[in-house]
């Protein structure tokens, strides 16, 4: 798994802030959103972007942001 390493790192960072002990194992990762279409944009997403920016001037990134918009 590719994100093991990463996810072990965010572990032992946090852990110095955090009382309670974790451990890689207590990492869940939900595997639903990083699939091929993870990127795709939709006209929905789209037109709620432009709607954004025209009346706002609030840009906003297609990802990300643009998808809690």
């Amino acid at each position: 798994m590719k994100y093991r390493g990463l996810l072990a790192s965010f572990l032992m960072v946090i852990k110095k802030y955090i009382k309670k002990r974790y451990s890689i194992k207590d990492a869940i990762i939900i595997r639903d959103y990083d699939g091929p279409g993870y990127g795709v944009i939709t006209q929905n997403e789209k037109s709620a972007i432009k709607q954004l920016a025209q009346t706002e001037a609030i840009l906003l990134d297609p990802v990300y942001s643009g998808r809690t918009f």
